[in-house]
């Protein structure tokens, strides 16, 4: 089996304490808003891939990336849905899902726990945090799956420059989405889909050693022209 980060030579972005805000253009931003206007009505009918403790794989590392873009400590380097997942989970389910649809905070990623996930971190071009992180991983994780060659692979910077959208806009296309600069809602319900057969021992997902920790604040980040290179 191919293995995440490890086949293609890359390793995860250091941002395991924390994502920097999203930020990005005033355009990207009408995009966005746009964007999500659009594909409201379509949302509500999705169906997501229940993540409980006891599971594995690809879609529980994004899981964890979304988490620590909040701040709430989740252990990126492991794919596994264990008894510290399940308490990260329930911190965001009490701070953002608690209430919306009679939903509890029980630790899992049901439906709801995951339309919110997708709809408070919708990147964009220039973004640059553990989402990002996040989305990169998963797109090479749909290679892995099947959907193309590992060429395609890209480096797993946290910087949401030409090669992510390059990336992005062909899974996009591949995948009956309209191509843009935008995740939106149903992009991540497609990644999701796409890689949730995905595998990942927990010694193939690795972390640079001098691990760069950026808090989760709204702190935006700048000086980055949106490119991209192995070791940034």
């Amino acid at each position: 089996m191919l293995k995440r980060f490890v086949a293609t030579g890359l390793t995860v972005f250091g941002l395991a304490a924390g994502g920097a805000a999203l930020a990005g253009s005033a355009s990207a931003d009408t995009e966005l808003q746009t964007t999500a206007a659009a594909q409201r009505p379509a949302q509500a009918g999705l169906k997501w891939p229940l993540l409980e403790r006891g599971k594995t794989g690809s879609n529980v590392v994004l899981v964890k990336q979304l988490l620590t873009f909040r701040g709430i400590k989740a252990d990126v380097r492991s794919p596994y849905f264990d008894e510290a997942t399940v308490k990260a989970v329930k911190t965001y389910q009490v701070k953002f899902v608690a209430g919306k649809k009679g939903k509890k905070a029980d630790g899992r990623v049901d439906s709801v726990t995951w339309m919110d996930l997708a709809a408070r971190h919708q990147v964009k071009l220039g973004d640059k945090n553990s989402c990002v992180a996040g989305l990169q991983g998963a797109l090479n994780d749909d290679i892995i799956a099947g959907h193309g060659d590992e060429s395609q692979f890209i480096p797993i910077t946290g910087k949401f420059g030409p090669l992510t959208k390059t990336a992005l806009n062909n899974f996009q296309r591949s995948h009956g989405l309209t191509p843009g600069n935008v995740v939106t809602v149903n992009t991540w319900h497609k990644l999701v889909e796409a890689t949730r057969g995905i595998q990942v021992p927990a010694n193939n997902v690795q972390m640079p050693a001098n691990d760069a920790q950026t808090p989760a604040n709204d702190v935006q980040v700048t000086g980055d022209d949106g490119s991209e290179s192995i070791g940034e």
